[in-house]
Protein backbone atom coordinates (compact mmCIF):
# COMPACT_ATOMS: atom_id res chain seq x y z
CA UNK A 1 0.00 0.00 0.00
CA UNK A 2 1.07 3.44 -0.72
CA UNK A 3 2.00 6.41 1.61
CA UNK A 4 -0.87 8.34 -0.07
CA UNK A 5 -3.98 6.57 1.45
CA UNK A 6 -7.24 8.46 1.34
CA UNK A 7 -7.79 7.82 5.24
CA UNK A 8 -5.96 10.93 4.96
CA UNK A 9 -9.05 12.78 3.39
CA UNK A 10 -11.98 13.47 4.93
CA UNK A 11 -14.23 10.33 4.17
CA UNK A 12 -17.05 12.55 3.13
CA UNK A 13 -15.51 13.88 0.33
CA UNK A 14 -13.90 10.49 -0.71
CA UNK A 15 -17.55 9.25 -0.81
CA UNK A 16 -18.47 12.00 -3.00
CA UNK A 17 -15.44 11.40 -5.81
CA UNK A 18 -15.64 7.40 -5.10
CA UNK A 19 -19.47 8.01 -6.19
CA UNK A 20 -18.74 8.78 -9.61
CA UNK A 21 -16.85 6.02 -10.80
CA UNK A 22 -14.82 3.22 -10.13
CA UNK A 23 -12.72 3.30 -6.58
CA UNK A 24 -9.79 5.57 -6.65
CA UNK A 25 -6.59 2.70 -6.22
CA UNK A 26 -4.83 3.22 -3.26
CA UNK A 27 -1.49 4.56 -4.61
CA UNK A 28 0.22 7.80 -6.09
CA UNK A 29 -1.70 7.66 -9.23
CA UNK A 30 -4.43 6.98 -7.75
CA UNK A 31 -3.95 9.98 -5.36
CA UNK A 32 -2.88 12.41 -8.13
CA UNK A 33 -6.01 11.30 -10.31
CA UNK A 34 -7.97 12.36 -7.01
CA UNK A 35 -6.53 15.48 -6.81
CA UNK A 36 -6.83 16.63 -10.26
CA UNK A 37 -10.84 15.30 -10.39
CA UNK A 38 -11.14 17.50 -6.95
CA UNK A 39 -9.80 20.61 -8.36
CA UNK A 40 -11.61 20.04 -11.88
CA UNK A 41 -15.01 19.00 -10.70
CA UNK A 42 -15.44 20.30 -6.59
CA UNK A 43 -13.77 23.73 -6.98
CA UNK A 44 -15.57 24.63 -3.17
CA UNK A 45 -14.36 21.80 -1.33
CA UNK A 46 -10.65 21.89 -2.86
CA UNK A 47 -10.07 25.08 -1.55
CA UNK A 48 -10.89 23.70 2.25
CA UNK A 49 -7.82 20.97 2.07
CA UNK A 50 -4.16 22.14 2.55
CA UNK A 51 -2.91 19.16 0.66
CA UNK A 52 1.04 20.15 0.92
CA UNK A 53 0.03 19.36 4.98
CA UNK A 54 -1.67 16.30 4.55
CA UNK A 55 0.86 14.90 1.98
CA UNK A 56 4.07 17.14 2.45
CA UNK A 57 6.46 14.89 0.61
CA UNK A 58 4.18 13.83 -2.81
CA UNK A 59 5.36 17.50 -4.75
CA UNK A 60 9.04 16.27 -4.31
CA UNK A 61 8.08 12.56 -5.17
CA UNK A 62 6.13 13.56 -8.45
CA UNK A 63 8.80 15.85 -9.45
CA UNK A 64 11.62 13.18 -8.89
CA UNK A 65 9.40 10.20 -10.50
CA UNK A 66 9.20 13.11 -13.69
CA UNK A 67 12.86 13.87 -14.21
CA UNK A 68 13.34 10.63 -13.74
CA UNK A 69 11.40 9.83 -16.78
CA UNK A 70 12.56 12.54 -18.76
CA UNK A 71 9.09 13.99 -18.59
CA UNK A 72 10.76 17.61 -18.06
CA UNK A 73 12.98 17.52 -20.48
CA UNK A 74 10.23 17.12 -23.43
CA UNK A 75 10.28 20.22 -25.27
CA UNK A 76 6.98 21.29 -24.67
CA UNK A 77 7.20 21.25 -21.25
CA UNK A 78 10.79 23.37 -21.13
CA UNK A 79 8.78 25.97 -23.51
CA UNK A 80 6.20 26.19 -20.96
CA UNK A 81 8.38 26.27 -18.34
CA UNK A 82 10.28 29.53 -20.15
CA UNK A 83 6.86 31.05 -20.86
CA UNK A 84 6.33 31.33 -17.21
CA UNK A 85 9.56 32.26 -16.23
Amino acid sequence: MSKYCFFQLPSELVQKLDGKKKAYPENTLGLLRFIRNLHEHYKADAVKINLMVLFPDLFGSVYRFAKERGWNARESVTIDIKCVS
